[in-house]
């Protein structure tokens, strides 16, 4: 089966897969809870089952299929979503959502003695004017793939992940501050900027309100930040909100995903939920940890198949949805 669309389009009207069977639709239930145009995919690495949902449609299907080159049976790995800054043949920037599977589920670039090589994953896919397209480790290793073009390209897509996650390692690192500034009782598990990261430029003005940044501690409690102007530090009017039934987050166990403009779905494995998460105004006086809230919560067993619990939640697309709050 097949996803058509690029990102660039992003309704994506199939299901993450090339050559795997039919998906299956779940019930009505959640139907405006999830944002239409994204592919979820879930991994369990207890088990190495893994999943792709499409809410466009609201079909699952199994990834595993043999022979894939995402099939991870019986593998461990860690999901990473990240957007490749490229140049085209005409010299027009482009951009492009693409999505990893790190072979070591601890993996922190900041223990690697260089950047991601093709030793550090499993798959890396993308979209293709015709579909989703995955490629196995082994074609980014220089002694396998000959093609010369070929594999700068994709040698640019490593370097890419590797500039994003080097730029991860800087946040968390603001972030750990930031928690301990407002005397926050977890430590950090997981995190995301809704947008880019503003690089700290003391000639450049910036807007009144700085670009989200979405924390999860380790006792599952969600505090929202924002970049102040003039001193680039991270700060927020003291409101958290606790999700509910999460006491215990670790990183490995949790992911935070964007799913639209000002939205994020935050994963826990200890509750098998997603939690969606946004901000009620757009007036620019208001604050960020003010506004955001918990609008809705999805169970994973309502989405997917019966016993399948994934330790790990990735989703690609520009995922729009308008609800009452």
């Amino acid at each position: 089966m097949k996803l058509q669309k690029t990102w660039a389009g992003v309704v994506l009207s199939g299901l993450l897969l090339v050559g795997c069977g039919g998906g299956s639709s779940i019930s009505d239930n959640h139907e405006d809870a999830l944002p239409a145009g994204l592919t979820f995919i879930m991994f369990d690495n207890a088990t190495g089952d893994q999943y792709s949902y499409d809410t466009e449609h609201r079909e699952f299907e199994n990834m595993n299929g043999e022979g894939e080159k995402y099939d991870m049976t019986g593998k461990n790995g860690k999901l990473v979503v990240w957007t490749h800054h490229m140049v085209d043949a005409d010299g027009n920037e482009t951009e492009e959502q693409k999505v990893v599977m790190l072979n070591d589920v601890d993996y922190n670039i900041l223990n690697d003695d260089d950047n991601v090589t093709h030793d550090n994953i499993h798959y890396l896919g993308h979209f293709h004017d015709d579909g989703f397209a995955a490629h196995s480790a082994d074609e980014f290793d220089p002694a396998v793939e000959t093609n010369e073009t070929k594999l700068e390209k994709k040698q640019a897509a490593l370097d890419s992940l590797s500039e994003h996650l080097w730029e991860q390692e800087e946040i968390r690192e603001e972030l750990e501050e930031a928690l301990s500034n407002v005397n926050a009782t977890g430590d950090l598990c997981n995190f995301i900027v809704l947008g880019e990261h503003e690089e700290h430029d003391d000639n450049v003005i910036h807007e009144e309100h700085g670009t989200p940044h979405i924390a999860m501690t380790t006792d599952g409690y969600v505090y929202v930040f924002e970049e102040n102007a003039t001193t680039h530090e991270l700060v927020q009017d003291g409101i958290h909100f606790l999700l509910d039934g999460v006491t215990n987050c670790t990183e490995t166990e949790s992911d935070i995903l964007q799913v639209g403009e000002s939205g994020v779905a935050i994963f826990s494995a200890e509750t098998q939920k997603l939690y969606l998460v946004d901000k009620h105004e757009d007036d620019e006086s208001s604050t960020y940890g003010t506004d955001f809230h918990v609008h809705s919560t999805v169970e994973i067993s309502e989405i997917m198949p019966a016993g399948f619990t994934p330790t790990s939640v990735a989703a690609i697309g520009e995922g729009e949805h308008d609800h009452d709050h």
